[in-house]
């Protein structure tokens, strides 16, 4: 079921190959999940910030940006390598009937009966989706259907 999910997606352009720079520790010979990554704030300096957020000063952080990071794991630095990655394309999906209506203005914008939203998540919800990455490195039965058959 997965295979076929993942094959009409594919046939029908929802998905698209792109590169991303990541953290990779060559102790542990495997790239680096977000929880995984320790290191300085770029925004406050606080040392204890992790590869998604700074706990400190509510930063979002990409793992990359982190100042002096470590591996979690075995207390490594790790290398910044480009990986490619599938992308499924959300703007594409989101599309069609209903895509795209009851968005908000902003500052004090709602979803549904939620309550309203800060301006930050308004503007992030305002600009729709953008492309996810729901495959991170690691063995798939998928790549057998991107590779041509021998």
């Amino acid at each position: 079921i997965a295979q076929d999910i993942f094959q009409r997606l594919l046939e029908r352009g929802f998905l698209c190959s792109d590169t991303m720079d990541q953290l990779r520790c060559e102790a542990c010979e495997r790239f680096l999940a977000d929880r995984f990554v320790e290191g300085c704030c770029p925004l406050c300096g606080y040392e204890e910030a992790r590869g998604d957020q700074c706990d400190l000063c509510g930063k979002l952080i990409n793992a990359v940006e982190l100042k002096n990071p470590h591996c979690k794991i075995c207390r490594a630095t790790p290398v910044i390598r480009t990986s490619k990655h599938l992308f499924l394309e959300l703007p594409k999906v989101s599309e069609g009937p209903g895509g795209g209506e009851g968005r908000g203005t902003g500052g004090g914008a709602r979803i549904g009966r939620s309550a309203p939203l800060s301006p930050a998540a308004a503007r992030r919800y305002n600009r729709g989706p953008r492309p996810h990455r729901p495959v991170r490195d690691f063995k798939s039965p998928f790549h057998l259907l991107l590779e041509p058959a021998r």
